[in-house]
């Protein structure tokens, strides 16, 4: 079984909306949900019980730059270089 695909099959699946908060790296909106394991996990909002659910850790733009920056064209720290050396995307 996957993750579920919307929030209605979030709820079904055991998982419980907490909160609406803010992301600390890109300050941007979450949503905060409890797994049936009881793990807290912040969510892209859904606005609706059918918006597809997303893990914000997965999109998040500062936790993972190339998501953004591919789309500009500005360098990208490669994981493997030093700080300091860049790839173009």
């Amino acid at each position: 079984m996957g993750f579920p695909a919307n929030a209605e099959m979030m709820r079904d699946a055991g998982y419980r909306y907490l909160e609406t908060g803010e992301c600390d790296a890109c300050h941007q909106p979450v949503e905060w949900w409890r797994t049936p394991k009881k793990h807290e996990i912040p969510m892209e909002p859904m606005p609706t019980d059918w918006s597809p659910a997303r893990s914000h850790w997965a999109m998040c733009a500062v936790l993972h730059p190339t998501k953004q920056s591919s789309f500009r064209g500005d360098p990208v720290p490669h994981p493997k270089l030093k700080n300091s050396e860049a790839v173009k995307e």
